[in-house]
C-alpha cells in the first residue's frame, strides 16, 4: 500500500503492522444474536495493509453465541457487566482478566479497531446504566478500557467514513511500528524525515490521531495502487 521511500526505515513498508480488530467487524458471527457486523471497508483495509489479529472478548471468556445480552453497569464498587434480568450472568472479572492477558500475549500490537457501543469493545460509546437499568451516560467497555491503558491507537468502525480515513489509519499504524524500532539517538532524524516528506511534526513519544488536510494530501502521493 505504501512506497518504501515514504518511511524512515527501509523495510517499514514491507512489514505489515499488527492490528487487532473486533471479530464481528470482519464477518465472524460472534455477536449476542448470532450475527456479525461485517464492515467491508475495514475488511479490505486489513486484507491489503495490516496483519490481522481477530478478537471477540465475550466469546473468549466462554459466553456462547447466541447469548443473553450484557450491559455496562455502574455501581458503588465500580463498572461491571451483567445481564439486567439475570445478574448471575456477570463476566466482569473474566473480561478484565482477558484484556490483560490479550495484550501480554500480543506485545507487537500497535492499534485496535473496536465495535462501537459494545459492553466489552465499545470505546467511549457504550451506554452505561445504573443497577436499576437507567442509562447514565456513555463509557468504554471493559476490554476497551484495558486497551486504553496499553498506549495503542484505538478507533471504532465509525472512524472509517472515507478513503482518506483508511489511508490515514494505515499510515499511523506503520509509523507507530517504525517508532518502536528506533533507538533513542535516531528520534531526531526520524522527526526530521517526516517533517521534510510530509510537513508532519512528531514528538518523540508517539504519533498523532489526525494528520490534517495538508499532510493527507502529501501522503496520498506515496500510496501505491495495490
Amino acid at each position: 500500500m505504501w512506497q518504501s521511500v515514504l518511511f524512515f526505515l527501509p523495510d517499514t513498508a514491507s512489514n505489515k503492522p499488527a492490528v487487532a480488530c473486533s471479530a464481528c467487524l470482519l464477518g465472524h458471527k460472534v455477536r449476542y444474536d448470532g450475527n456479525d457486523k461485517y464492515h467491508a471497508t475495514i475488511h479490505k483495509l486489513f486484507e491489503q495493509s495490516l496483519e490481522t489479529i481477530t478478537v471477540c472478548p465475550e466469546t473468549a471468556v466462554g459466553l456462547g453465541t447466541p447469548r443473553p445480552t450484557i450491559q455496562l453497569i455502574k455501581t458503588d464498587a465500580g463498572v461491571h457487566t451483567w445481564n439486567l434480568e439475570n445478574p448471575d450472568i456477570n463476566p466482569t472479572t473474566a473480561l478484565k482478566q482477558f484484556g490483560k492477558t490479550f495484550f501480554t500475549e500480543h506485545p507487537q500490537l500497535v492499534a485496535i479497531v473496536l465495535k462501537a457501543r459494545s459492553p466489552s469493545c465499545g470505546y467511549q460509546t457504550t451506554p452505561l446504566f445504573n443497577a436499576a437499568g437507567q442509562q447514565q451516560g456513555l463509557a468504554s467497555g471493559l476490554f476497551a478500557t484495558e486497551a486504553s491503558r496499553q498506549g495503542v491507537l484505538m478507533v471504532d468502525e465509525n472512524y472509517f467514513d472515507s478513503p482518506v480515513a483508511c489511508r490515514e489509519f494505515s499510515f499511523l499504524c506503520y509509523l507507530e511500528q517504525e517508532r518502536r524500532q528506533l533507538e533513542k539517538a535516531d528520534i531526531k532524524a526520524w522527526q526530521q524525515h517526516y517533517q521534510q516528506r510530509l510537513g508532519l511534526a512528531l514528538d518523540a513519544q508517539g504519533t498523532l490521531s489526525a494528520l490534517g488536510t495538508a499532510v493527507n494530501q502529501r501522503l496520498e502521493t506515496y500510496a501505491t495502487t495495490d
